[in-house]
């Protein structure tokens, strides 16, 4: 096994904080600094596929048997996640269903009422990245017209999810600002041989150059502005983006319970992505990155799959009592017990055989 990259570990715990942070909030539908951070934690998946790409493409040899492997125990991990999920919400709600539902829901990624298993959209994800792999690892490592391919293919990812999102965005506003009838080329996304999550591909590629790169990268930004200034004003222009588009959809800049739409295809998350990517990195070695690291960034696996039954069973029997207190401090005190609760859990099951496959 290659020796752990330290920032990696950093950006997966920061995001896995964000995304615990951002499921089953009890926030107050006027918290503006509850709406800044619910707009900060579209950039946690990103950047888990950017970590992702890195890993996968670093390695110098495409070992089959060990890829294979890997399928099969996503798949297989997610499947056993899915029945514990199906177990936990039944004892909390009615959950009815047929065998084949059953069958659909265990195995074919379907749904079953009831049982939230909204985050599971990830792992489908990562599935598809672990069956794109082959294709981008062969191109990554077949010299300079194999990368020229796969940016090609990263352009077209790109094109397919975040252009056409943000073109519509603007073609949406310029049409009323014009007085004239809706213009839209979501059409074109009808041409797509990239399956459900184009945008969590071009992440997943766009990691892999970030990691090759990366010194080029740092020496190029270095030359005309720090790296962590640059890494900044990404983020700063990435949140501000995003808090406009919220307001645009809303008429407000609070959190008002509303989700952005397509958060994953805007141009603003890219920004705030790769800002926070390039801050961590450039934070490497330092006491806080390598407090994340440990503590959390090595448990994301199991804090994923495990924060949101906990989270549901917690709120299940706390909410009736704080509904009336929702607030920024108190999805930040959610935020912590339940992380608590994940890592100290996860700890644990990796110390049984077998089962501790189910967390890492």
């Amino acid at each position: 096994m290659g020796k752990r990259i330290e920032y990696f570990d950093t950006i997966k715990g920061i995001a896995i904080v964000l995304v615990v942070f951002c499921h089953y909030v009890v926030l107050s539908n006027d918290s503006f600094g509850g709406n800044i951070m619910m707009s900060l934690a579209w950039a946690a998946v990103p950047c888990f596929f950017l970590v992702t790409g890195g890993l996968m493409h670093k390695n110098e040899k495409f070992e089959r048997g060990k890829y294979f492997r890997r399928i099969v125990k996503v798949y297989i991990v997610l499947s056993i996640w899915k029945l514990i999920y199906l177990v936990v919400y039944g004892i909390m709600n009615h959950v009815t269903f047929t065998k084949v539902e059953l069958v659909k829901y265990l195995f074919l990624f379907g749904d079953i009422s009831n049982v939230d298993t909204g985050l599971m959209w990830f792992m489908y994800a990562y599935l598809t990245a672990l069956l794109f792999f082959p294709i981008t690892y062969f191109l990554f490592h077949n010299g300079k017209d194999g990368r020229r391919i796969l940016v090609y293919i990263a352009v077209l990812l790109f094109a397919r999810s975040i252009f056409v999102t943000s073109v519509d965005f603007l073609l949406e506003n310029m049409t009323k600002v014009l007085h004239l009838n809706t213009i839209s080329i979501q059409q074109i996304t009808m041409i797509n041989p990239y399956g459900s999550y184009p945008n969590m591909m071009f992440y997943f590629v766009v990691g892999a150059f970030l990691l090759e790169y990366r010194s080029k990268i740092e020496h190029y930004l270095k030359k005309y502005k720090s790296v962590q200034g640059f890494s900044l004003i990404l983020i700063i222009v990435g949140m501000i983006g995003l808090l406009l588009i919220k307001f645009y959809d809303i008429h407000s800049f609070r959190w008002q319970g509303v989700y952005l739409q397509n958060g994953y295809n805007r141009f603003a998350t890219l920004l705030l992505a790769i800002g926070m990517y390039l801050l961590i990195q450039s934070m490497e070695g330092n006491r806080l990155s390598r407090f994340l690291a440990e503590y959390i960034g090595k448990e994301t696996m199991g804090i994923y799959y495990l924060h949101f039954p906990i989270t549901a069973i917690l709120l299940k029997y706390i909410n009736p009592l704080i509904v009336d207190q929702y607030s920024l401090g108190l999805n930040v005190i959610k935020t912590v017990i339940v992380l608590a609760l994940c890592i100290f859990i996860t700890r644990v099951l990796k110390r049984v055989p077998f089962v501790k496959k189910l967390v890492s």
